[in-house]
């Protein structure tokens, strides 16, 4: 059974469901951690002990909300973690003008299911540091 949480402490659990996914922050389990406990929100997906599926938001407050992270472990993929991860943190911020979030192009639809657009004028632009090493930044 999955249970949902709302809880940021997780320590070094979302550097290995980073990893099992693939995605490169992974690899930096303190800042990761950092950046966990640093966002306004976070909803975690739990089987038992294991941190299964992570979501977070990161807000100016009143107006615009980002959700930097949605991740689910592989395994646990296409069990509704994910869009259950995704009500919930469009419900934590329902009154916000706008919510948003960058996504590879082969998960676009999971998020036009749960009612995002993609505007074909909109681009996501970013700078990625080469030299990035992981340290505690506390």
């Amino acid at each position: 059974m999955i249970t949902y949480k709302a809880v940021k402490n997780l320590g070094s659990e979302p550097s290995e469901l980073f990893l099992s996914i693939g995605w490169e922050s992974g690899k930096y389990p303190k800042k990761l951690s950092a950046a966990v406990n640093g966002s306004d929100y976070a909803v975690s997906a739990w089987e038992g002990d294991r941190l299964v599926g992570l979501g977070t938001a990161i807000s100016d407050g009143a107006m615009n909300v980002f959700f930097p992270y949605v991740a689910v472990s592989p395994e646990y993929q296409n069990r509704g973690i994910g869009r259950t991860i995704v009500a919930l943190l469009l419900e934590r911020y329902s009154d916000f003008y706008r919510r948003s979030l960058v996504c590879r192009p082969d998960k676009a639809e999971f998020y036009r299911k749960q009612g995002f657009s993609f505007s074909s004028e909109g681009i996501c632009a970013e700078i990625v540091k080469a030299d990035f090493e992981d340290f505690n930044i506390f």
